[in-house]
């Protein structure tokens, strides 16, 4: 039975080119997208829709992935989807090598999670980890990514070698950060249209409402920080303000704390008098003055 999956890409078509050691897959977009595209850029050529898409080598080590950009109206479309990498290699996978244009919708849905799989969208990384692509293209003079199963992660040359299990991490850490924004964007549109269209009819009835505080939250955006000197006032004042408030729950549960951080106070203020001190001697005030 077809797959859902290979019902998906069977708009566009596939040709596997045998070149001695080397093999490639050259993908024709389906002509729905090139009508479109047409529509758009009747001056495009006749073949403009078809591209290289994968290469590997005879004795399958690898898989080449060559990312295009497929997006109709745009004005890279059809050239290499990123700024700087032209490829993306997949090291130590074992998947599997196709004898004949048919074999390639399993290759692609052998793909690993993180990767685009449909070739109508150009392949490469979707939107979401496209940051892992921006940074690597920082430095300059790097064009292949290789994400391997088999090497630690290294910079070699023009190739920057990830290890596939330090990608999984990093691509799920994406996901749970891009997961927890849109949750707490979704929080606080509610709360504003909470407060917009009940609290400000009958605040009585409807209590404003405001975002919950989340335990932890002051120590994640402090620890993130090497430079407390970055603080704006208006932080540095919540902050004094936070202690102010708990001393006496900090006197119990974080005494320690709590008198270095007098013992720190006190010594800034007699520095300050000291410097005081000397600015006066230097200005030679007089008596009235001191």
């Amino acid at each position: 039975m077809e797959s859902r999956f290979a019902k998906a890409v069977a708009k566009g078509s596939f040709h596997i080119d045998f070149d001695g050691n080397i093999s490639t897959v050259r993908y024709t977009l389906s002509d729905d997208r090139m009508q479109e595209a047409r529509d758009m850029d009747p001056e495009l050529s006749t073949d403009a829709g078809t591209f290289d898409l994968l290469r590997w080598n005879a004795a399958g080590d690898y898989i080449d992935i060559i990312p295009r950009n497929t997006l109709t109206g745009h004005p890279n479309f059809l050239k290499a989807r990123y700024a700087q990498l032209e490829t993306i290699r997949l090291e130590g996978f074992e998947l599997p090598i196709p004898e004949h244009s048919d074999d390639v919708t399993a290759l692609l849905e052998s793909l690993p999670r993180g990767f685009i799989r449909d070739p109508e969208y150009g392949l490469g990384l979707p939107k979401d980890l496209g940051l892992v692509i921006t940074t690597v293209e920082e430095i300059h003079g790097v064009r292949h990514l290789v994400v391997t199963r088999r090497r630690e992660s290294e910079i070699d040359g023009d190739r920057y070698i990830l290890n596939f299990d330090e990608f999984d991490d990093i691509r799920r850490a994406i996901n749970r950060t891009h997961d927890a924004a849109l949750a707490s964007a979704r929080e606080d549109k509610r709360i504003v249209a909470f407060n917009a269209l009940l609290t400000a009819r009958d605040p009585s009835r409807f209590p404003e409402k405001k975002r919950p505080y989340k335990p932890d939250t002051i120590f994640k955006a402090v620890s993130r920080s090497s430079n407390a000197d970055l603080l704006s006032s208006a932080d540095r004042s919540a902050a004094l303000s936070i202690v102010s408030k708990s001393k006496r729950e900090l006197a119990s549960s974080d005494r320690p704390a709590l008198l270095k951080l007098r013992r720190d106070i006190d010594l800034v203020t007699i520095e300050q008098l000291i410097e005081r001190f000397n600015t006066l001697i230097d200005a030679n005030r007089p008596e009235a003055t001191w």
